[in-house]
């Protein structure tokens, strides 16, 4: 879309959201609740403020609606919320990739990811995809760049989880639930005074979920099942007016089977199939749910965990151990959290001091089988008895990826009273997380101590390593001034220093550093219209800190590159990839929220424009060639796969987005109100080329050069990311009232969940059209029980959230491209009962 459309786009998205403004009665601010603007309160500058008082795009979804919209994980708080993405291409909760506003990107490392999440302010750097609800008071939901207030890694926007505090009163509530899919939910809170100044929160926690019968792998694991057990502990202490300390602690286990992800039917695609790739491969252009059937192959989801048996062999056999080496022994994605916050509140006179502290220890693993095939392994060069150099393949690519994640945080603020026409908080912070991570091909081979000599001719060792060290320090101010009574401008900024690094343990732990200095800024001005109308208008940026790729460290890789460039095969070496640059996110944003009609219409929408820099992606870069026949090479070695490729940072381009957001609650009557939220945007590459496109499973012919790299690429220039909708809209119905003259009240909604078409390549060629997903509930309380009927995806919406390409070892030796699929969860029923004491 060139200029003029853009600007006439703009116009468009401005006219509509006045107009929304205007007439629409759409979803809530903080849903499900009857409270106006003025008495929600979030903490959006590190400070608690009333959300009409706040220049920034937010939702808040409170403990009510949790409940009642069937909020039990991410990909259900993210599709509850307007402009946020929360999706995967592998069908996991732990590989998927939080977005907002479109931005998003395809790293699955931790440290790659555009926003970051908190647990009542403290920073996560590790998965998210599991973190609980069950003693969440609400959640605060961040559009744009937060890096002023939040710090790293929020460029696109951040996300606070906020624990209950405890009450004045013990209460006690135990919940028990269940589900035609297998879910089974149990949970217990406990909370209360433990004396005048001492209060607590217990919450303990299990829940699993099998999923639908048919998400069975071909060798008997049921795909997608999840089961975490959640423990937290909080305490609250108030000696006097002048000191409050808080103390949590979080245990956290999720223990996961692998995501389901299949390849359809490879006949039935071809057959299907519109278009032929310049690679030769068949593909479909237009909506690819439309033309093909996506749906599981009548031969079953397939896998080969159990190498030895998918290649009929039994201990004793020559190649068994060789194939036992590289089996998956137990399919899993386990992630296990141990956690601990402090939070002390100083009063000094009418100013305060706040410290916050935390330190966290996480595992992570994901051991699975990462080519989703069940073909038969075949052995070349062997048997591999006495070190012999035998091979296997194709079709068999199972990994385990274990990293550890230890993170320290401190974070010193003074704030000034809050009744000051000059307002301001000043502070700085210090940030340090390791997270140490390899991918491993011999996982098997190496934990059960099987000697890698005598069964491959070399010892076992890890394929590649990834995973970074963090060290952040920054200071930041909040400096507010009230112009008048009706108008404030804020200046936010901060000033940090990002050193990411990471070391080669397996060469002599070589180390690559790269260190990004930042100041961020963040202008405001607020204006209220009447008591009832806010208008607010701000500037901010946001970066996500440059960064290495150890990798291309390692020796044999390093003279491979050099060898193909002399040959000049490539024009790039090692030396080109090692560091990456950091990405930078400007936003310039005006918004209107507040109460209409007699506070029966809360409100909020926003207008942006977005303008991301140097926008990273995650590739395998690969040089392999008629180079590597052993001619040119020291002593006439002939390079492995390993040599010859590796997973690359890359700096493609430029992406920019203009659209407007609208969210609100309008209360019918004392019974009935109706919730909404809308996004709409317009969301191109500019200046963008993507080295996929030209070197995956497409192969495109080549058009541009990687920024920097000499690595080929398709421009893209003008079309629309990939996997985001640029038309979303929830709408919801609530009803609300006592039962008779009983002491029973009853509540239902009715929610509906639209997201519009999606590109699934750059190159705007396959899309998935409309998903469409209705959800509802059905709930009995009184003081002390709690009754529960709901279900998810009540219409049974089967679109995939994900088609691809990927080379397709079921079909054979030559394992061409066929289309892999990420399905949607089907319709779940459920019953859930609370009593509360």
């Amino acid at each position: 879309m060139n200029r003029i459309n853009r600007s006439f786009m703009s116009g468009v998205l401005i006219a509509t959201g006045l107009t929304l403004v205007s007439v629409t009665g759409a979803s809530a601010q903080e849903a499900g609740a009857n409270a106006t603007l003025e008495e929600i309160v979030v903490t959006a500058r590190r400070r608690e403020e009333n959300l009409t008082e706040v220049p920034v795009a937010i939702s808040v979804v409170n403990d009510e609606f949790i409940i009642e919209a069937g909020i039990f994980d991410s990909f259900d708080l993210f599709d509850a919320a307007v402009g946020f993405e929360y999706d995967t291409g592998w069908g996991d909760r732990n590989s998927a990739r939080p977005g907002v506003r479109g931005v998003q990107g395809n790293g699955l490392g931790v440290t790659q990811q555009k926003m970051n999440s908190f647990l009542d302010g403290f920073p996560l750097v590790g998965q998210q995809g599991s973190l609980q609800f069950d003693d969440v008071q609400r959640v605060e939901l961040y559009r744009g760049p937060q890096s002023a207030a939040f710090g790293r890694a929020t460029f696109a926007g951040a996300i606070n989880y906020v624990s209950r505090d405890p009450g004045e009163e013990f209460e006690t509530k135990l919940s028990l639930g269940g589900s035609d899919m297998g879910r089974q939910e149990f949970h217990v809170a406990l909370g209360g005074p433990i004396s005048d100044t001492l209060g607590f929160t217990l919450d303990v926690s299990s829940d699993e979920y099998e999923g639908p019968s048919e998400w069975i792998s071909t060798d008997g694991y049921h795909l997608s099942a999840t089961a975490t057990d959640y423990a937290s502990v909080k305490f609250v202490w108030t000696p006097s007016d002048n000191f409050t300390g808080k103390l949590r602690y979080i245990r956290h286990r999720a223990d996961d089977i692998p995501g389901n992800r299949y390849f359809v039917d490879y006949d039935a695609q071809q057959a299907c199939s519109n278009i032929r790739l310049p690679v030769g491969t068949l593909y479909y252009e237009g909506d690819v749910a439309a033309g093909c059937d996506l749906s599981i192959p009548a031969s079953g989801i397939t896998r080969n965990h159990d190498v030895p048996a998918a290649a009929g062999l039994v201990p004793g056999d020559p190649n068994y151990e060789l194939a036992l080496s590289v089996a998956v022994l137990e399919p899993y994605a386990r992630d296990e959290r141990d956690r601990v916050q402090v939070e002390l509140d100083f009063a000094v006179g009418d100013s305060a001091i706040q410290v916050l502290a935390m330190v966290s220890h996480e595992y992570f693993e994901a051991w699975q089988d990462s080519d989703h095939t069940a073909y038969v392994p075949a052995f070349t060069g062997g048997p591999n008895v006495f070190g012999g150099n035998t091979m296997i393949g194709p079709g068999i690519s199972h990994m385990a990826n274990p990293y550890d994640v230890d993170e320290e945080y401190i974070e010193v603020r003074w704030v000034s009273p809050e009744t000051e026409r000059f307002r301001y908080m000043v502070g700085v912070t210090d940030y340090s997380a390791t997270v140490p991570g390899q991918g491993m091909w011999n996982t098997a081979g190496i934990r059960l101590g099987l000697d890698g000599v005598a069964i491959q001719g070399s010892p076992f060792t890890p394929r590649s390593l990834y995973g970074d060290r963090i060290f952040n320090t920054g200071a930041f101010a909040n400096l507010s001034y009230d112009i008048s009574d009706r108008t404030t401008f804020t200046a936010e900024a901060r000033y940090q220093e990002d050193l990411i690094s990471n070391v080669n343990a397996l060469e002599g732990d070589k180390v690559l550093e790269n260190e990004t200095t930042s100041f961020l800024p963040r202008l405001s001005i607020t204006h209220n219209l009447n008591d009832d109308l806010t208008l607010y208008g701000q500037l901010a940026q946001g970066n996500n800190p440059a960064g290495v790729s150890i990798g291309y460290t390692f020796d044999r890789t390093v003279e491979a590159l050099e060898i193909a460039k002399a040959a000049g095969y490539v024009t790039y070496d090692a030396y080109t990839f090692r560091t990456y640059v950091e990405e930078r996110l400007t936003n310039m944003e005006v918004g209107l929220k507040g109460n209409a009609f007699d506070d029966r219409l809360t409100f909020a929408t926003a207008l942006f424009t977005l303008d991301w820099q140097d926008q990273t992606n995650v590739y395998t870069v690969n040089w392999d060639g008629p180079w590597n026949d052993g001619s040119l090479s020291p002593g006439g070695i002939i390079y492995g796969a390993a040599d010859l490729a590796e997973r690359t940072t890359l700096n493609e381009g430029t992406i920019v987005n203009t659209g407007v957001e609208f969210e609100g609650t309008y209360h019918l009557t004392d019974r009935w109100s109706i919730n909404g939220n809308l996004a709409i945007m317009d969301m191109e590459f500019d200046e963008f080329c993507d080295v996929l496109a030209a070197g995956g499973n497409f192969r495109l012919p080549a058009d541009g050069i990687a920024p920097g790299t000499g690595v080929g690429c398709v421009v893209q220039d003008g079309n629309t990311p990939p996997n985001i909708s640029e038309f979303t809209y929830n709408l919801g119905f609530a009803y609300r009232a006592p039962l008779g003259i009983s002491d029973w009240r009853l509540s239902a909604r009715m929610d509906l969940r639209h997201s519009g078409d999606q590109w699934m390549d750059t190159s705007n060629i396959m899309k998935i059209g409309d998903r469409n997903l209705v959800n509802g509930s059905i709930n009995l309380t009184n003081d002390a029980w709690t009754v529960r009927l709901w279900g998810n995806n009540l219409t049974d919406e089967d679109l995939p959230r994900f088609v691809g390409l990927g080379r397709n070892g079921n079909v054979g030796p030559s394992r061409p491209r066929g289309f892999r699929v990420t399905p949607q969860r089907p319709r779940e029923i459920g019953l859930g009962l609370s009593y509360s004491f």
